[in-house]
């Protein structure tokens, strides 16, 4: 409220009313019939008598009694000047200080006022009182001020009385004096020409405990005064008095119905009030862009509070299409009056901007990454399968050298077999230590990895990544800057198989895995018979055609070795493993000799293994019907003939 005592006490400096010495127009204007007194002047004027004249400009400058209008206002005053007018001259200056219908120019309005004063007139004096005050067009000079001001007051001139009062409360230029102020507005509180904006001090004094206990009812009450009398300051604060609930009841409706009186008399800070209320919707209906159009006008008469709401609103596309250069322009306005609000608010939209510019290029860096590893992919649909020589056991760590992997303390395993890759971390473990988890975990979804001769890749879900195990080279170096592809180098690491799971578990199930491997390709290609064999001369270890018990057990227990690593059987891994091919293999291979050793001499061959298929007819006339019936059923056994990995499972 001090802050807007200040303002006031420039602003009030050149709201002078018209003084015009005709007595009918002067009686009807002290009694507030200012309709009548245009009527009683209008005549005169006509006639070109200067009082009138220069009273007519007045009531045409404010508005009262008819539509406000400078123009008529500038030629009224002009023709009661040039006639030595000393009413028509202060109120020439009056046009001249505010820019109202011609450009401001304080050297003209001083000339003028000077002119008026220097014949006695109490709005000249005044209006020199105001140049003083403020250093507009001369130096500042208080005493000056004070001097013009008293002598206008002297003559009763009610914007003098507000003036001094002004200064009395403020300390300009004289001793902060608050009954005197008191003294002052009380006695021009009820007059025409200025007594409202009397009351409205009197209620920011009431307001602010200035002199008086602060009341705010009382305040509220003064403000209504000047406020029934359309005054838009009083106006707004009235406003702002229901908004919070001093003095009134809290009531954002009537809020709503004072700011927009103050409002549509251009009252700047109203004009911010009934924007934030049509934007949050309190009181009235919310409405982005009506807010927007009264921020707009308050903004452009320099409200900073407008000026940073403004900026808001363009910031959030709040009844105005996003645009963040208007919501910094506006920042910036308010930022250059003092506001470190909007300071704050303009680093940090600048931040923002900066932050939504690194995301979209992130975003455009991410998406065309995309396409590059969609490319790749595309480019790699068919798969030919990985080299017999690569199935075995490899080590990877975050070293670049195969030295440094290979003796490396942090070094990652990996067994790769032919449809499928397991890794675990190696490090240094008894075989006792049971709190230490040694289990080999699947690398990824068999069904994401694609197997190349010198490269396993696996591409994840969303097919924005790409790792690339690599036996030699990398299969795509053009993408070595994308950050989806992710390469890493397997070595061999001969010094490192020695270790009690590779010995008793691993190197036997991959053997048996690149055996798998060669199968799968036979099966694929060639008769069922020969894909048999490629198991039988697996286990045919004496070569002679025929599979021993021991052969049989041999050839179980990789099995077992094998399945156990996959993870098909649920067993222990290491030595828990091994034992237990100990009891399995032997109970299989058990099995198996009961099944086909037909002639019981606890060994079998190619024949006896065949014999139940290809005899299910009995009919040796139906011979091309029994090898199809053949390979059906070992299709039933196997799934399909490209998927003869999984026949042992089956069989077993």
């Amino acid at each position: 409220m001090k802050k807007i005592l200040l303002v006031l006490f420039l602003f009030f400096g050149f709201l002078i009313p018209s003084y015009a010495d005709y007595e009918a127009c002067v009686n009807a204007y002290e009694n507030k019939d200012y309709h009548s007194a245009f009527e009683e002047c209008q005549s005169l004027a006509n006639e070109n008598n200067a009082n009138s004249q220069a009273f007519l400009g007045g009531l045409y400058q404010y508005g009262e009694g008819v539509t406000k209008d400078y123009k008529l206002a500038l030629d009224w005053y002009t023709k009661s000047a040039e006639q030595g007018n000393a009413n028509g001259q202060s109120g020439l200056g009056s046009m001249y200080a505010n820019g109202n219908e011609v450009s401001k120019d304080l050297q003209k309005a001083f000339s003028w006022f000077t002119k008026a004063a220097k014949q006695g007139n109490a709005r000249g004096q005044n209006g020199l009182g105001v140049l003083y005050g403020y250093g507009l067009g001369v130096e500042i000079d208080y005493q000056k001020a004070f001097d013009y001001y008293t002598k206008a007051a002297n003559q009763n001139f009610v914007p003098s009385h507000r003036q001094l009062a002004l200064m009395y409360i403020l300390g300009t230029g004289v001793t902060k004096d608050y009954p005197k102020a008191l003294d002052l507005l009380k006695k021009v509180e009820n007059r025409a020409g200025g007594g409202h904006s009397a009351q409205y001090i009197l209620g920011l004094m009431y307001y602010d405990g200035l002199g008086v206990t602060k009341d705010f009812q009382e305040a509220a009450n003064w403000f209504q005064k000047a406020a029934d009398q359309g005054y838009d300051r009083a106006q707004y604060s009235l406003g702002s008095a229901f908004y919070n609930g001093e003095g009134v009841y809290k009531d954002n409706t009537m809020a709503v119905s004072w700011y927009k009186k103050a409002a549509n008399q251009g009252n700047d800070n109203a004009q911010n009030s009934l924007g934030h209320m049509l934007e949050t919707g309190k009181g009235i209906r919310k409405n982005y862009k009506e807010a927007v159009s009264w921020f707009r006008k308050s903004a452009e008469q320099g409200n900073i509070g407008a000026q940073i709401n403004l900026g808001h609103m363009y910031e959030n596309a709040k009844g105005v299409s996003k645009d963040y250069g208007k919501a910094i322009e506006w920042y910036k306005k308010a930022t250059e009056q003092g506001s470190e609000s909007a300071k704050e608010k303009l680093e940090a939209l600048e931040l923002l901007i900066k932050e939504e510019a690194e995301a979209e290029a992130k975003r455009k860096a991410e998406e065309a990454a995309k396409d590059e590893i969609l490319q790749a992919i595309n480019s790699m649909e068919i798969a030919p399968g990985i080299s017999i020589n690569r199935i075995g056991k490899w080590y990877l760590s975050d070293y670049e050298s195969e030295s440094e992997t290979c003796y490396g303390s942090d070094t990652e395993e990996f067994l790769v077999l032919h449809d499928q890759i397991m890794s675990r971390y190696s490090t240094e473990y008894s075989i006792l230590d049971n709190s230490y988890s040694s289990e080999y975990f699947n690398f990824s979804n068999p069904s994401n990895l694609r197997f190349f001769p010198n490269n396993i890749i696996y591409i994840d879900d969303d097919q924005s990544e790409i790792v690339d195990l690599s036996f030699e080279k990398p299969m795509f170096p053009e993408l070595h800057s994308n950050p989806g592809y992710i390469t890493q180098n397997l070595y061999k690491c001969s010094n490192l198989n020695n270790q009690i799971d590779f010995i008793l578990l691993e190197s036997d199930a991959i053997e048996f895995d690149k055996l798998i491997y060669s199968a799968k390709n036979k099966c694929q290609n060639n008769k069922p018979i020969d894909c048999l064999r490629e198991f039988v001369n697996f286990a045919d270890v004496s070569n002679n055609n025929e599979l021993s018990r021991a052969e049989l057990t041999r050839f179980s227990k990789f099995d077992v070795k094998w399945l156990t690593l996959k993870g098909e059987l649920n067993l222990s891994e290491r030595m828990g493993s091994s034992a237990a091919t100990m009891i399995i293999a032997p109970a299989l291979s058990e099995f198996i000799l009961l099944n086909y050793d037909y002639d019981n001499d606890e060994h079998i061959d190619i024949k006896e293994m065949t014999f139940d298929i290809v005899n299910i007819t009995g009919n040796s006339d139906l011979n091309n019907k029994i090898i199809r019936g053949y390979i059906e059923a070992l299709d039933l056994v196997s799934e399909s003939k490209t998927n003869a990995s999984r026949m042992l499972d089956d069989l077993f």
